[in-house]
């Protein structure tokens, strides 16, 4: 039985939003935390070890329902609790606004440190 290389395909057995991402270029997993998270909002990392610049792969055609069923779910329960508690329709439309970014978000990094996997960039490094 040999030792897989393949870096990409595993991930530590830590638990929550923590599962490490894996550098194409020296293969060093490390974790995608929020400041990281925050700090590359169209998805360009650079790693801790080599200081290259890659790029999450871009799955656009399964990202993006997760996203719209988050703004969904997040944002009409959110407005049916502040609409039926508050009774107030304005106060339930803000309720929903930061409802619905609250759950993408989530969602998105928890996409981005556990499906989805990072690529050379293109650009200079």
């Amino acid at each position: 039985m040999s030792i897989p290389t393949n870096h990409q395909a595993s991930h530590s057995k830590g638990k929550g939003f923590r599962k490490p991402l894996v550098c194409p270029y020296c293969q060093h997993s490390f974790p995608l935390t929020w400041r990281r998270y925050w700090a590359a909002p169209l998805g360009g990392h650079r790693c801790p070890q080599c200081r290259k610049t890659s790029r999450l792969k871009d799955n656009s055609l399964w990202v993006w329902p997760i996203r719209m069923a988050g703004i969904i779910v997040g944002g009409i329960t959110s407005f049916a609790l502040a609409a039926y508690i508050l009774k107030h329709f304005l106060i339930g439309i803000l309720f929903f606004i930061i409802g619905s970014f609250g759950i993408v978000f989530i969602t998105d990094k928890w996409l981005d440190g556990h499906l989805r996997r990072l690529e050379p960039s293109k650009a200079k490094q």
